[in-house]
Formats: structure tokens, C-alpha cells, sequence
């Protein structure tokens, strides 16, 4: 609770959900120093938990350079590689979300916060090194207290969805 109440000043999506919920789950995106495709970490990746063999890392990492340089222009600027990341960690928002809805708890997605100062509370009291982390998002669980004030709106699915056939 401590910690939430210290975020709470900074996470204005969620000033109803931060206090409430049953857990709160912050979801983390590795900067540029991590994600590089020459970088250590995604090397042992490769190596030591996907065991790819030699020739497979090279050629992976190839096109990983190509993807980030060209592809996605990602190495421009660390922004572009957080900005992707950070995509990444959406993946794990929907399958959380969707899992929770499956078994009846309630989720929020929030998204609405200072980054700089989120990051700095969770800097000074978890230790979380903003050189090499970014925040993506924060996703409250729980049971809702109260229904909401008024229902889902959703656009037709028409206004949306383009089915190419």
C-alpha cells in the first residue's frame, strides 16, 4: 500500500482503481540497451534459453540489425525502441486481460500517469533502473465495488473493422 499511495499523486487514469484494486501490475519495457540487436542480453537469449546454434544466432541477428536499422528504424532514437517494446508488452495485456475476464475478475488498464515521475517512485523505492526500464502501462485486478456509472459504448464493428477479402 505504501507504494501506491506514493504513485497515486502521479497515476491520474487510475486514482479509483491504484487504491482499490486487489493487485496492481506494472508492466516494464526494455530500452535500447537491452534490446539492441548486437546487445549481450539478446545474444544469451538466443544462445542460452531459445538454444539456437551458431549459424541460426547469426543469421537471426541479421536480420534483427535489419529490422531495427531499416525495417522499423528503431535504433533512431531510443524512443523508437521503447515506443516497440513497450508494444510488446500489449501482447501480455490482452492475454492478462482476457484471462481475468475468463475466470470473473475485473481489469483496468491504465495508462494515464506521469511516466517521468512514476518511473522516479519506483526508482527510489523498488530500485528499478530507468537506464535500461520504462513503464508501459499499470493494469489494475480486482472486483469491481460498484457497476460502472454508465454502460460500454462501443462503435459498430463496421466503423472499424475492414474485412479484405
Amino acid at each position: 500500500q505504501p507504494l501506491r499511495e506514493k504513485l497515486l499523486p502521479h497515476v491520474w487514469g487510475g486514482q479509483k482503481q491504484l487504491p482499490s484494486a486487489s493487485h496492481v501490475i506494472i508492466a516494464l519495457a526494455r530500452k535500447t540497451g537491452f534490446m539492441r540487436y548486437d546487445n549481450d542480453y539478446v545474444q544469451h537469449f538466443m544462445r542460452d534459453v531459445q538454444k539456437f546454434p551458431d549459424d541460426a544466432i547469426q543469421a537471426r541477428t541479421c536480420m534483427l540489425k535489419k529490422f531495427q536499422e531499416q525495417d522499423f528504424a528503431l535504433l533512431d532514437s531510443d524512443r523508437a525502441m521503447t515506443d516497440w517494446s513497450g508494444k510488446q508488452t500489449y501482447i501480455a495485456l490482452g492475454n492478462m486481460m482476457t484471462a481475468a475476464a475468463l475466470i470473473g475478475i475485473d481489469s483496468c488498464p491504465i495508462e494515464g500517469f506521469a511516466l517521468e515521475a512514476v518511473e522516479q517512485v519506483l526508482s527510489d523505492d523498488i530500485g528499478l533502473d530507468t537506464t535500461n526500464w520504462s513503464v508501459a502501462y499499470l493494469l489494475g485486478l480486482g472486483y469491481r465495488k460498484a457497476p460502472p456509472a454508465r454502460p460500454k459504448t462501443r462503435q459498430d464493428k463496421a466503423a472499424v473493422i475492414q474485412v479484405i477479402e
